[in-house]
């Protein structure tokens, strides 16, 4: 009998991962089912298609929305007769608007539209979960509540996925409806939210989300036209009808590295850091960007963008020149940073003459000990973990913009 494939020891697995890391530890990439013995004889879950939702403020946003295949609706004016567009779809309002009864005050819930009365007998309250907390704190406040759940997803994909997994264990009954994440949007660069967006619904639905609400792209610029619309409806249609995600029982199941995630958040073990990189916005930002009419507050970047809107505003654009050292490497490499850093904030790259701020790009052994506003050491005055939006404006108050 010939064995094609000789069975390999934990042990030789091990040796030849340390071989392609050269020497890095391999625990954190390799997975096997004796690492995950508290997940032995689960189940998969069975493969169903979740709800597509949309938000929609008014009747003819509703009507749209129905005719293109949303399912569920949630409405930012509940206040408006729904009834004649309601037929037999899911309504998800806010109780503290005045179309809902007393009793329900202060809760958030999905009504099912078929069963509207003025009683509201078929009320059920969800509990929003805050868009800024982290994955583990979305968790422990899911774990607290006993009505379903309204969950923002974020970008990070495989946590987003394992997290969702994570609360289908902690909350079996509960109706879990995921919608794309406010705080992550972007109002500079807009496009890349529909990129966001198409990761974020897909990481819910892996995860197994009972409906989802993909966001509208222009929604960080207070925005929501009808082509917006559309292709936040659509982008849920594709990943349905054109990638069959709705057909597969449970695609997750067996991936030990989203397995391994799913049994370290439930333990609280694992905390994922909230994200840094927003691109468009403080990574690869667009000098030539039409800036927006307006920004949205309450998001990661809503501070740095409004620093950016008032640069664009301002009669005189500030302009910043960075002038490279000796050491050719560290001076390329903080100057790649200190550009992104600056256009984030609406400053103007000039390449020679006169500018409103210099930047000195260098290793840091190279700066001289006295500097002086306005110039600055990339590395020493500002880094990765200044905090972006302050700095940008205090400049912006000392040179007057």
């Amino acid at each position: 009998m010939c064995i094609e494939f000789p069975p390999v020891s934990t042990e030789e697995w091990e040796a030849a991962a340390r071989l392609d890391l050269k020497g890095r530890d391999p625990g954190k990439i390799l997975y096997r089912a004796e690492d995950l013995p508290s997940l032995e004889g689960e189940q998969p879950w069975p493969a169903r298609a979740w709800q597509i939702w949309a938000e929609v403020s008014d009747i003819a946003g509703a009507r749209r929305a129905l005719a293109r295949g949303a399912e569920g609706l949630v409405v930012a004016s509940p206040t408006v007769d729904w009834l004649p567009v309601l037929d037999g779809v899911h309504l998800h309002t806010s109780a503290h608007e005045d179309a809902l009864t007393p009793w329900a005050a202060g809760i958030v819930g999905t009504i099912e539209a078929n069963s509207v009365s003025n009683a509201l007998p078929q009320f059920r309250p969800s509990l929003m979960l805050r868009h800024d907390l982290t994955i583990l704190q979305q968790l422990v406040e899911a774990g607290r509540a006993s009505a379903d759940l309204v969950v923002p997803v974020g970008p990070s994909y495989f946590e987003e996925i394992a997290k969702f997994r994570a609360l289908r264990r902690l909350r079996p009954h509960a109706r879990i409806i995921a919608r794309t994440s406010r705080w992550h949007a972007t109002a500079y660069d807009p496009h890349v939210n529909l990129l966001r967006g198409t990761t974020e619904a897909m990481s819910a639905i892996i995860g197994g989300c009972d409906a989802l609400i993909v966001g509208p792209f222009t929604e960080a610029r207070g925005i929501a036209d009808e082509l917006a619309e559309r292709l936040a409806l659509n982008t849920q249609l594709l990943l349905r009808d054109e990638s069959y995600f709705g057909q597969v029982a449970d695609p997750a199941a067996g991936s030990w590295y989203i397995e391994s995630l799913t049994a370290d958040l439930l333990r609280g073990a694992l905390e994922v850091k909230p994200a840094a990189a927003f691109v468009g916005v403080n990574r690869y930002p667009n000098p030539q960007e039409t800036p927006p009419g307006s920004v949205t507050a309450g998001r990661a970047m809503s501070a740095l963008e409004a620093c950016r809107l008032r640069s664009d505003r301002a009669s005189k654009r500030p302009t910043v020149r960075f002038m490279l050292g000796s050491d050719e490497k560290m001076s390329r490499a903080r100057a790649a940073f200190a550009r992104d850093f600056l256009i984030a904030g609406g400053f103007a790259v000039v390449q020679a003459g006169e500018a409103d701020l210099t930047v000195l790009c260098d290793a840091d052994a190279n700066y001289p000990a006295a500097r002086q506003f306005p110039v600055l050491a990339a590395g020493l005055d500002f880094n990765r973990n200044s905090d972006h939006a302050s700095l940008i404006a205090e400049w912006q108050n000392r040179l007057g913009i």
